[in-house]
């Protein structure tokens, strides 16, 4: 008898031994295939919206609110005469800096800088109530749940009555979703429908389409999730172990073991003697004697078990790189306030940041030519700059404009946004001082370098003689 059918004998029987000869059966009744590796493909999209859970859902419950509570701006070239009453108010410089930083809003100011922000238009009320059950936060908000877990998103936006501009924006289901290529061109979309229904086709320009890039298709968006399938199923695994360990066998931190035979009352006034004595924090420490009637055990964490639990901060930590969202973030070991800024300035900047210039520039390709006075005029969508500014960069680039004359204290104030002052120096440059220039010294300075340098000279060739000034 093989090795491997002694072992199907112990755990199956005899009876189904038989089967254990085979290195397939085997392998997969012992959960060695593929199937029992945790990993999810690409395209699954069932099984990705499954690790909606643990590490997984705490990054994306990061991600997905600060992009949906980021205030969402429409603007457009100031010198544009297309106005249709649409109200329009001035762009800080501030804001002006920031657009300039973002590669498609820079193409639109490349020629005009002066952008004006548009505050009231149908292209900003198609958002206010999304789909009539759906806020815009609301919106925003599923498209990077969707996004973290499937890597894909749809918009389909509803025309008016008379087709003529976009009043509500519907969420198509992502599992049913599915580009039309041709020739290796996405050519238009398809809703899958089951076996009874006929597919529902739409034109390339009725779908809105958001995804992540994929090395596996030109079409559909890879998730965050299938990246790290094995690892969120690895810390699914080891949360299911510690919490079954602790159901089905629960330990705790010792045992008395009782070394005689006692009857009820005798074992009960044991246990109250044992309790006054060493029970409760004014008890703890103790020292405790023993007549040979009974011991402890104390019954410590195991090395494997502390193995999970390092284990499982590893996962955690691999699953949050993955999301991008940084560790301090998710938990307050071993961090400081200092630490916790700089992780909170860095997921602003490189994964919030990011998000919102994907999910502007779409926008703008895709709904700003459904509104035709908008369309051709340069206007385009784009969210406030998330990353908060360096204060104390600012006040040192501030006190060094001043003082070298470079701002005035009105030019200082209207970075502020503040109304300039009345009195003539408030529009005055600082006075630069004149460099100081090095001045000869006097005789009197030079005989005493001299002095001085003779003195230390006469040292330096004593001690190189071996004369040090005292005895050996």
């Amino acid at each position: 008898m093989s090795f491997r059918t002694k072992i199907a004998s112990v755990i199956a029987g005899k009876a189904a031994s038989q089967d254990f000869d085979k290195a397939p059966s085997f392998a997969a009744f012992m959960g060695m295939t593929g199937k029992n590796t945790g990993e999810i493909a690409w395209n699954n999209w069932t099984a990705q919206r499954k690790e909606y859970r643990g590490t997984t859902y705490a990054c994306i419950r990061k991600i997905a609110p600060a992009v949906a509570s980021a205030p969402f701006h429409l603007f457009i070239p100031a010198e544009n005469d297309s106005r249709n009453s649409s109200k329009r108010i001035p762009v800080t410089d501030d804001m002006k800096a920031f657009l300039s930083e973002i590669h498609f809003c820079k193409q639109t100011m490349t020629h005009n800088e002066n952008v004006e922000e548009i505050t009231d238009h149908p292209a900003l009320d198609v958002f206010k109530r999304a789909n009539g059950s759906m806020t815009r936060y609301q919106l925003f908000d599923n498209l990077m749940i969707n996004m973290g877990l499937n890597g894909n998103e749809y918009w389909h936006p509803i025309m008016n009555e008379n087709g003529a501009i976009p009043v509500q924006i519907q969420r198509m289901p992502t599992t049913r979703m599915e580009p039309i290529e041709s020739n290796g061109q996405v050519t238009g979309y398809k809703l899958k429908r089951g076996f009874t229904k006929t597919d529902k086709k739409f034109a390339l320009e009725e779908i809105i389409h958001f995804w992540y890039p994929n090395p596996f298709s030109m079409s559909q968006g890879h998730s965050p999730v299938a990246a790290a399938s094995q690892r969120i199923s690895g810390e699914v695994s080891t949360s299911t172990f510690q919490n079954s360990t602790l159901h089905n066998m629960g330990v705790p931190a010792a045992i008395v073991k009782v070394l005689r035979q006692m009857g009820p009352e005798q074992f009960n006034e044991f246990k109250k003697a044992f309790a006054d004595l060493y029970q409760s924090a004014s008890n703890a420490g103790r020292v405790g004697f023993t007549q040979g009637e009974w011991e402890i055990e104390v019954l410590g964490q195991t090395l494997q078990e502390m193995g999970y639990l390092e284990g499982a901060k590893m996962l955690r930590e691999f699953i949050a790189n993955v999301l991008q969202v940084p560790l301090s973030k998710l938990t307050m070991e071993s961090s400081n306030r200092a630490v916790a800024e700089a992780g909170n300035t860095e997921f602003l900047r490189d994964t919030i940041l990011p998000n919102l210039t994907m999910i502007a520039e779409e926008l703008t390709e895709s709904m700003i030519p459904l509104f035709p006075s908008l369309a051709d005029t340069g206007a385009f969508y784009m969210f406030a700059n998330p990353v908060p500014e360096d204060t104390r960069m600012k006040i040192m680039k501030r006190r060094v404009n001043r003082t070298t004359g470079v701002t005035t204290p009105n030019e200082e104030r209207r970075e502020d946004g503040m109304e300039p002052h009345p009195s003539e120096e408030a529009d005055e440059l600082a006075p630069v001082r004149a460099p100081i220039e090095p001045t000869e010294p006097s005789e009197v300075e030079r005989m005493a370098k001299a002095a001085i340098d003779g003195v230390i000279d006469g040292k330096i060739d004593d001690m190189r003689n071996g004369d040090c000034g005292h005895e050996h």
